[in-house]
């Protein structure tokens, strides 16, 4: 017989919901477990709210049947839908948390652990996890440091690892969406941004809310309105550990229309912390998601990166141990025939191709050490055609007889070339490491530039695609909005 699922949902009505249409007062507050607020569905008592975000607030709450404490989020139906659609964005809002509390039990998940329905609002309970988030934590202290960061890839790639075998998207792997509590790291799942590989009846919604919420969290496929794929986890945890380790989003601009066009067509902003993590990140923030690094792939170079970092963990940050090993990849997951379609084999031409994508720099002597060693060559190569040359000239009376100084100088400029070029081998060797000898061979080459036709041509056809994404936004709401009736009024 088959194990009975560990949630069990739920469609009663929340008592007392007027209360929380209004605020709450300091004694409501006060109490941690009190008589605060209303119960939903007979159990869950709300206590305090702690933020508000997506389609409705968060709220700490307490489960009167366990005693323990656990988080009530709302999702709400958008108001500008109509009856019918209201019904059935509340049906896809039920398949959502039905599936995301199917996922796997694991440290680096926070559990789904019951839904309550009360007319247009659906309660999501989750559990309670003890700390701050991500994004508030590098508010209040700043970028983390390299151990601190390596930590937070393990886990991360932990997590995005449990939900991909499961065959589930997150949709929304961000900082505010990554819970710290001591040493432990967990990651939210998000029912509106969480799908099934190869379903697509539930991308549409997904892909609307998340456009209201970050724009420079968003890949590349989902501005072109593909996806959400296994890929586009990866392409967010590149951004969250980018932001991470530097305190900024790599894709950063004045207006929307900006950083979309960013992501479509710019590299991301050199790194100037974190050095040993910069080649996970770098193929984890590729354009195209058929050349996006793979959960296997990125823990070898995880692995490569943490032997590299010489960074120590500091003892007074919460992340105070030192990352531990991490595991042995498991093999890559291969779709079903029928969910074939959900890897596609390419962007469409708009995009950059794989090969557009130069290697990482090395140091910032990858590219002004090749150009110093070139002159330092061509100068030795000169002294010592002149020192050849110079006995012949002397013997035709041109010239008097060689001084010795010129062939000092010469060797020395030849040899000053020969460090040059071992120190040049010995920085790539050592940053790339063994998992990448060809590209540790090319890093020695200055990256290629964008000629500027082709920078103009590219940022031309971003712009377009952003045009057209906003476009077919405002015609989708546009479509949903409420339509004047005869009475002059309109309709729900």
């Amino acid at each position: 017989m088959a194990p009975r699922a560990p949630l069990a949902f739920r469609t009663l009505r929340a008592q007392g919901w007027d209360r929380v249409r209004g605020s709450m007062t300091g004694a409501e507050e006060a109490g941690p477990f009190g008589p605060a607020g209303p119960v939903l569905g007979g159990r869950y008592r709300l206590v305090r709210p702690m933020g508000t975000g997506g389609s409705g607030r968060t709220w700490q709450a307490h489960d009167e049947l366990l005693g323990i404490r656990v988080v009530a989020k709302e999702l709400r139906a958008p108001w500008t839908l109509t009856d019918a659609e209201r019904g059935n964005w509340l049906r896809w809002a039920e398949r959502q948390v039905r599936w995301t509390a199917r996922l796997p039990r694991h440290p680096s998940l926070v559990a789904v652990h019951d839904l309550v329905t009360d007319g247009p609002v659906l309660w999501t309970v989750m559990e309670f996890v003890e700390g701050q988030s991500l994004a508030a934590r590098l508010e209040e202290r700043g970028p983390l440091s390299t151990a601190e960061a390596t930590r937070l890839a393990t886990a991360l790639l932990v997590a995005l690892q449990a939900a991909h075998e499961a065959k589930f998207v997150h949709g929304a792997v961000r900082p505010d969406n990554v819970m710290v509590d001591g040493d432990r790291i967990a990651l939210l799942i998000d029912p509106e941004t969480a799908t099934r590989v190869g379903d697509r009846g539930n991308d549409e919604p997904a892909a609307l809310s998340g456009l209201v919420r970050r724009l420079d969290h968003l890949s590349p496929e989902r501005i072109q309105g593909l996806g959400p794929w296994p890929a586009s986890d990866l392409y967010g945890l590149g951004l969250t550990l980018y932001e991470a380790v530097e305190g900024v989003s790599p894709y950063r601009g004045p207006t929307p229309a900006v950083i979309l066009a960013a992501i479509l067509n710019e590299r991301p902003r050199p790194m100037g912390r974190a050095r040993s993590l910069e080649p996970l990140i770098e193929g984890l923030l590729r354009k195209d998601p058929a050349a996006r690094l793979t959960i296997p792939q990125a823990w070898g170079i995880l692995n490569s990166s943490a032997r590299i970092s010489q960074d120590a963990p500091s003892q007074s940050t919460p992340w105070g141990r030192a990352p531990a090993q991490a595991p042995a990849p498991a093999p890559a997951w291969a779709p079903d025939r029928e969910e074939a379609h959900a890897y596609p084999p390419a962007l469409p031409a708009s995009m950059p191709p794989p090969g557009a994508t130069p290697p990482p720099p090395v140091t910032a002597a990858g590219g002004n050490g090749a150009l110093i060693l070139t002159a330092l060559l061509l100068l030795a190569l000169v002294s010592v055609c002149v020192l050849l040359a110079r006995p012949v000239l002397a013997y035709a009376g041109s010239l008097a007889a060689a001084p010795f100084w010129p062939a000092v100088l010469s060797w020395a400029a030849f040899a000053l070339g020969l460090l040059v070029l071992g120190y040049q081998v010995r920085a790539t060797v050592r940053l790339e490491g063994s998992p990448h000898p060809v590209r540790s061979r090319l890093s020695l080459v200055p990256p290629p530039r964008w000629s500027p036709e082709e920078l103009s041509a590219r940022r031309q056809a971003a712009e377009r695609a952003v045009d057209e994404s906003l476009l077919r936004v405002d015609q989708r709401l546009a479509a949903a909005s409420p339509r004047p009736n005869r009475n002059g009024g309109a309709d729900a």
